[in-house]
């Protein structure tokens, strides 16, 4: 993980640091202090150890935690990323699950990986909050009775919705949307209302105004 604000977040977490790699002139007292184990690098081994142009002047080498096993909560929110492969995307999902208090994001096996650097970058941090797992989402529907909130083209204005019941908000990818056999679940078909000519919306921007619309 790279940038302090993102390392910060992970020392207050569940997640394990195994060590930083530092440029002590660079970083705050917060990490200097961390109790955490030290690796001083030089501007140089930044740059060939960083997956940015402008290489942070701190990396963390984090332990990637056990997966845990993908359900629906009853009487929860949860949002679903349904073929999402864009980094940027899935990481902007997880934020908007933090900030709307959504405590999971449940992805499809085809949905990019949590621990891409681009999506970790834009979750800003997210990720320590949020609980994020991979599964058949057939499956996950199955075992479920959550209601099933879908964003599709043709749905009912999202707006239109009085007092839903938390359930699963399930956001397809931009290329492909929601897939077919998931179609066949029981759903209420959401949408968003636009006037112009744009033929979609961004996954992670369709997301935010359907969590704010739904007062989640």
């Amino acid at each position: 993980m790279e940038g302090e604000k993102s390392i910060q977040e992970l020392l207050t977490s569940s997640y394990e640091v195994e060590r930083l790699y530092i440029q002590s002139e660079r970083v705050s007292d917060v990490i200097l202090n961390s109790g955490s184990e030290l690796v001083e690098c030089s501007a140089k081994d930044m740059e060939r150890i960083s997956n940015l142009k402008s290489p942070p002047g701190a990396l963390a080498l984090v332990n990637i935690p056990e997966s845990k096993v993908s359900q629906l909560h009853e009487g929860e929110w949860t949002l679903v990323a349904d073929g999402i492969n864009d980094p940027g995307n899935l990481g902007t999902i997880i934020r908007i699950a933090d900030w709307f208090g959504i405590k999971q994001v449940i992805c499809s096996i085809d949905t990019v990986e949590l621990y891409n650097p681009k999506t970790l970058m834009a979750t800003m941090g997210s990720f320590t909050r949020v609980e994020v797992s991979y599964a058949d989402l057939s499956q996950v529907m199955i075992a479920s009775t959550a209601p099933l909130y879908f964003a599709l083209l043709d749905g009912t204005s999202v707006k239109e919705l009085k007092d839903p019941t938390p359930g699963a908000i399930v956001i397809g990818s931009e290329a492909n949307g929601i897939r077919h056999e998931l179609l066949t679940f029981p759903h209420t078909a959401i949408s968003i209302e636009g006037k112009g000519t744009a033929e979609s919306l961004n996954a992670g921007v369709s997301a935010g105004i359907i969590c704010y619309a739904l007062n989640v």
